[in-house]
């Protein structure tokens, strides 16, 4: 295997014009010139049309610009990504769990939840996340990489740590870019790859990942664009002693062991591998580190709408306005004939049953129209599960298979957020999926004006602040300019 330093980043290319002209080149120095019958690392050998996107120069070009102005490679570890993944691995009992970033010659890591292996990068052609950027399925598993023949002779199949699974998830931005995967590792083969629920929980997680990489994006691109001045402009010695010179992030105001951090990324290895890589010859453009003070959860007597309001203001510096759902129009979906005429006894019988196995029956028996069904007073079936705690039906009815939107209401103006905060005890998960799917519903009053934590009790207050700090990279859809304009 070539030395690490003989692939190159994006890092190492001003314009858009430099990256097409690298990319002709072949990311490689001692490769031959630019063949359009040849394939350079970039360019997956697969023919198959109808599982894997085409693709062009042109795109992958745009996309590794889209990927450098995220200023995230070469950076330290942090938290909020190192908790993910620490998740992910414990969740779905695999060694390895990993944030990665597609360059254009190497596998770059933000963050890797890992066993008894230390990489940093390893050689795109040699990638398991290539794949899954071109995967047209939004997913791309690999059950036993023995009998899969892209990946049979691959030298971490064969070689250390042995790789036999594989899944992942492309992190999409905003801009339809797929800079890298949220994926998963490990030295057993699964032959029945991942449930339903786990390739929706995995893909929640990509989810979240990116929402952290926008917010990140979002908060530094002001001081940014300052930067690009020539006398603020920071460049980056070539001696070892400067290597330390990379962005130092924001610190999570979790409790994150240190000691767990130095352990994903030990500094001295990010250092050393950073020493081998040829020096760049522009400028390195340093974001500063950023301290943002953050409402504390555990202030007593703060109930969850204003601490929201509070946690909204100092991520974004917005003040949105809670909105009553029966003045909010298109916000809403009209519900139509077709609906109300589906809510019939079968289905209402089998979900108030809590009855999932009869629900995917009739799914497959009249399609995921019949459980987007609503009776005469604008309930759905959405709002009967979430007011129950029916954690199963709900997350099938918010799944890709069924796929119900959350942005519903009744004739009083109860969203399922409503719903789940009105019962007893706090539906953690419940409220994170709706919060996923939409999270300008906490800022929806019914018919009284009352917002879904007014239906929460007193005593869950703590629990409630706890859970909107946990998950405020959920909130990042606030700063939308839709969402300002209909809650501002």
């Amino acid at each position: 295997m070539p030395p690490l330093a003989d692939y190159r980043t994006v890092l190492d290319f001003e314009s858009t014009d430099d990256i097409v002209h690298a990319l002709k080149e072949g990311v490689n120095e001692n490769r031959a010139p630019y063949d359009e019958n040849a394939h350079p690392d970039w360019v997956l050998p697969v023919n198959d049309s109808t599982s894997f996107e085409k693709q062009s120069l042109a795109d992958e070009a745009d996309r590794l610009s889209v990927l450098r102005d995220y200023q995230v490679l070469e950076t330290e570890n942090e938290d909020d990504y190192d908790m993910i993944t620490e998740e992910a691995g414990q969740f779905y009992n695999v060694p390895w769990a990993c944030v990665s970033f597609v360059d254009m010659g190497r596998l770059w890591f933000k963050s890797m939840y890992k066993d008894d292996i230390d990489i940093k990068e390893t050689p795109r052609k040699d990638s398991f996340c290539a794949y899954t950027l071109q995967s047209k399925e939004g997913l791309f598993v690999v059950r036993d990489t023995y009998q899969d023949p892209r990946f049979s002779k691959n030298p971490y199949v064969t070689g250390h740590p042995g790789w036999r699974f594989y899944a992942g998830v492309p992190l999409v931005s905003p801009e339809g870019a797929k800079l890298g995967t949220f994926c998963l590792l490990d030295r057993k083969p699964r032959p029945e790859g991942l449930s339903m629920e786990d390739e929706r929980k995995l893909k929640a997680m990509a989810k979240k990942v990116m929402d952290r990489l926008v917010n990140r994006k979002r908060k530094f691109a002001p001081v940014m664009k300052k930067r690009f001045s020539s006398d603020c402009l920071v460049e980056m010695a070539e001696s070892e002693s400067n290597v330390n010179q990379f962005v130092e992030l924001e610190p999570s105001q979790e409790d994150y062991s240190s000691a767990k951090k130095s352990k994903l990324n030990p500094s001295s290895n990010l250092k050393k591998q950073a020493v081998r890589r040829k020096p760049a010859p522009e400028m390195i453009i340093r974001p500063p580190v950023l301290d943002i003070i953050l409402p504390d959860p555990k202030t007593a007597g703060v109930d969850p709408d204003a601490y929201l309001a509070q946690l909204v203001e100092a991520l974004y510096g917005v003040k949105l306005q809670t909105k009553p759902a029966l003045d909010l129009g298109e916000f809403f979906p009209k519900i139509t004939d077709e609906q109300m005429a589906a809510y019939d006894v079968e289905v209402v019988t089998a979900a108030r049953e809590n009855n999932i196995k009869e629900l995917r029956q009739i799914c497959e028996r009249k399609g995921p129209k019949a459980l987007n069904c609503f009776n005469r007073f604008g309930e759905g079936l959405l709002n009967l599960s979430c007011r129950r705690g029916f954690q199963e039906i709900t997350a099938y009815l918010l799944s890709n298979e069924v796929g119900l939107k959350a942005c519903i209401r009744d004739d009083y103006g109860r969203t399922p957020l409503h719903d789940a905060c009105w019962n007893p005890s706090p539906l953690i998960e419940i409220c994170t999926w709706l919060m996923e799917k939409e999270p300008a519903l906490f800022f929806v009053t019914d018919k009284r004006g009352f917002t879904p934590f007014q239906y929460a009790r007193k005593s869950d207050w703590l629990v409630w602040r706890n859970f909107l700090f946990e998950r405020r990279h959920l909130l990042e859809p606030l700063s939308r300019p839709e969402v300002l304009k209909m809650f501002s």
